[in-house]
């Protein structure tokens, strides 16, 4: 299948996405996508595994504070 990557000076880019320094960091955000996802995707895997923690939690018959919610999220970042 062929791309029809089309090469776009960096300030056309720029002019309309204004956080972009370089072409090397619209290389890296593009691997990123490819290999990770969007952020979307993550952050609703990271709200599937926090409320499936907290399910488990309170059907356990434990009181879940708003620092296990915060530690639950941490704890799944770091593990992937």
């Amino acid at each position: 299948m062929k791309k029809n990557k089309r090469n776009r000076p960096l300030k056309s880019v720029q002019n309309k996405f204004r956080r972009v320094s370089s072409e090397r960091q619209l290389r890296q955000w593009e691997e990123q996508l490819h290999s990770d996802g969007n952020r979307i995707e993550k952050l609703s895997y990271i709200s599937k595994f926090t409320h499936n923690k907290f399910t488990v939690a309170v059907e356990s018959g434990f009181i879940v504070h708003d620092i296990d919610l915060q530690r639950y999220h941490y704890c799944n970042e770091y593990n992937e």
